[in-house]
């Protein structure tokens, strides 16, 4: 079986886990997988050897990400192709469109890619439910995002944790990790610390204000000064601004009470499963695959045009850490899902969708 995915190669250093872990997954039960990745190859003609082209992220295609600049009308017309050859076209739903992007083509590139799909995974059912009646032709499979168990194997010590990071062990920490993506969602997070420092309650935010990877130190300078500027003027949301390696994110979650989940419009969160993974409650908006998540499993959720009911469920949020909620959520995760069994069950509708052939 060959299988194409279009997306970076997930043994970069910054590729997103999502992709390798499920590989790494698969390749540990089965070997019958020819893998291969990128954007170029989509180009190439030994792409049509291939069983399955699986998209993960449409939008990475625009632009000059390979060697063409690559447009709508060239993606629609290797998507028609690929048809026409009878090669099977896989996608996952990540979005419906690209976050906080005015770019018409990288929002059409996701509906072409749903358009011309023959099966889309989708990590819960609120998109599910949507695109049976969106795009009714493609096969919509519910494949719940793994967690990371087999990349994160521990639980640190929170006094360890607390040591590592120099915060201190009178506070009670609410993560927010993951880049924060536009100054509503930091508005959020200084409204509610402001809010809750009385009570000795702060954040940790990692990439509050996220320093971009460049060659040219230049363009570090603005960022870099937003970041010592919220540094003072906020000392009580703590803030790293690089990029976390996989090593140190047990520590940001150890020493916190609470993961909060700080979109204000999202379909799907990894801080939802990694969040369990770490046995931690997990606070967040009721909206798409995350809000139907949170809600089945008994985590707390919040409307998020109404601010008192993010307070309300973040009081609720620390009450059930307190009663072991946090556990329980690791307990349900790694039961169902664990990266072996979400593996093995893309890996199995990999092979449904070619025995259509």
């Amino acid at each position: 079986m060959k299988i194409y995915i279009v997306s970076r190669n997930p043994e970069t250093k910054k590729s997103n886990p999502y992709v390798a872990t499920l590989i790494q997954g698969i390749n540990n039960q089965f070997s019958d997988i020819e893998w291969k990745f990128g954007f170029n190859f989509l180009w190439d003609t030994n792409l049509f050897d291939f069983d399955i082209i699986h998209f993960m992220w449409p939008h990475e295609l625009i632009g000059p990400r390979s060697e063409k600049w690559v447009t709508i009308d060239l993606i629609e017309n290797r998507l028609k192709e690929l048809k026409k050859r009878n090669i099977k076209i896989v996608a996952t739903c990540h979005n419906l469109v690209p976050h906080y992007s005015s770019n018409k083509d990288a929002i059409k590139c996701y509906d072409l890619v749903y358009q011309y799909a023959d099966m889309i995974f989708h990590l819960g059912d609120f998109s599910l439910n949507l695109f049976r009646k969106e795009y009714p032709t493609a096969r919509n499979i519910l494949l719940p995002h793994q967690v990371y168990d087999q990349l994160y194997t521990e639980i640190y010590d929170k006094n360890k944790c607390l040591r590592y990071l120099n915060l201190k062990a009178d506070k009670r920490y609410l993560l927010c990790f993951g880049e924060f993506r536009d100054n509503e969602e930091r508005k959020l997070i200084v409204d509610l610390a402001k809010q809750l420092q009385s009570e000795k309650i702060e954040f940790i935010a990692p990439r509050f204000i996220p320093i971009p990877v460049r060659r040219n130190p230049i363009l570090k300078i603005i960022p870099f000064i937003k970041l010592v500027h919220y540094k003072i003027k906020y000392p009580f949301i703590h803030t790293y601004g690089n990029f976390i390696p996989n090593n140190l994110i047990p520590y940001f979650y150890g020493a916190s009470d609470l993961a909060f989940i700080q979109r204000l419009h999202i379909l799907n969160s990894g801080n939802v499963p990694l969040g369990f993974l770490m046995a931690k409650v997990v606070v967040g908006p009721n909206t798409g695959n995350v809000g139907s998540l949170l809600n089945a499993t008994g985590n707390p959720t919040f409307d998020i045009t109404k601010k008192d009911s993010i307070m309300v469920a973040l009081k609720e949020g620390l009450k059930l850490a307190q009663m072991n909620k946090g556990e329980n959520n690791r307990r349900y995760a790694l039961t169902e899902f664990s990266t072996q069994r979400i593996s093995y069950m893309m890996y199995n509708y990999y092979k449904e969708l070619i025995s259509c052939l």
